[in-house]
C-alpha cells in the first residue's frame, strides 16, 4: 500500500506570505529529492527492462540512446514556465519559481583571477534539487505521439522497437524523426556524437 508524505509546518506567530511561499517550496524540494532517488533506482533497472523485453518475446529488437546537448544548460526560461503553467502551475508559486530562474549571473576564477558576470538566461541550477525536477517537467512530453517505446532518465532517453520488416523501420524513423521536432520547437539539441543503436536479436 503506498504511503503518503506529510509535512507538517509550524509557526510560532501567524506566517508572512513570504514564510509560507517558502515553506511551499522546501516542500517541493524534498518531493524532488525523493523523486530523484527513485529515478535513480529506474535509471539502474532501465537496461535491465530491455532486455526483459526481449528475453520474454524473444524479438528482434532496435533500441536507440539518445542524449540532449547540455539538456540542464539549455532549458529556456519561458517555455519551462510556459510547461509549469500548463500542468497546473500559477499565481505567485509560479512567480516565486520565475523569481528563482530569472536574473541570475555567474563568474568562473582561475587561479585567484575572476572573469566578468555574465547573465544566464537558459538552464535550471545544477546542484539544486528544485532544478531536476523542473527539467523533469520540461521534458515530460517528449514521448507525445511516438509509438515506439521509451525510457527516460534525467538527458538520456532510449526509444526501442521491435522490427521484422522494413515497415517497421519506418515508423522508428518516423518517431526519431518526431523527437528531433521536438528538440526543434523546444531550442533543444540531440547530441549526435552521443547518440548509439544497439541491435538485439540474431
Amino acid at each position: 500500500m503506498a504511503r503518503t508524505l506529510v509535512m507538517l509546518v509550524h509557526f510560532r506567530n501567524r506566517p508572512s506570505k513570504l514564510q509560507f511561499l517558502s515553506k511551499i517550496l522546501d516542500f517541493f524540494s524534498l518531493c524532488a529529492f525523493a523523486v530523484m532517488h527513485y529515478l535513480n533506482f529506474i535509471k539502474m533497472t532501465n537496461i535491465g527492462k530491455l532486455l526483459e523485453f526481449w528475453l520474454t518475446l524473444l524479438i528482434y529488437l532496435y533500441v536507440v540512446f539518445l542524449d540532449l546537448a547540455k539538456a540542464f544548460d539549455k532549458v529556456p526560461h519561458k517555455r519551462l514556465l510556459e510547461k509549469l503553467n500548463k500542468h497546473g502551475i500559477g499565481g505567485k508559486l509560479l512567480s516565486v519559481i520565475g523569481n528563482w530562474l530569472s536574473n541570475r549571473k555567474q563568474r568562473v576564477c582561475i587561479k585567484g583571477r575572476w572573469s566578468k558576470c555574465i547573465t544566464v538566461w537558459s538552464g535550471v541550477p545544477q546542484g539544486s534539487v528544485l532544478g531536476p525536477l523542473l527539467f523533469l517537467i520540461f521534458i515530460n512530453d517528449l514521448e507525445e505521439d511516438i509509438n515506439s517505446n521509451i525510457l527516460k532518465f534525467a538527458d538520456d532517453t532510449k526509444i526501442f522497437k521491435e522490427v521484422r520488416c522494413s515497415t517497421d523501420c519506418r515508423q522508428l524513423q518516423a518517431d526519431l524523426d518526431k523527437l528531433v521536432l521536438w528538440a526543434q520547437k523546444w531550442h533543444m539539441v540531440f547530441n549526435v556524437d552521443k547518440c548509439k543503436v544497439m541491435h538485439v536479436g540474431n
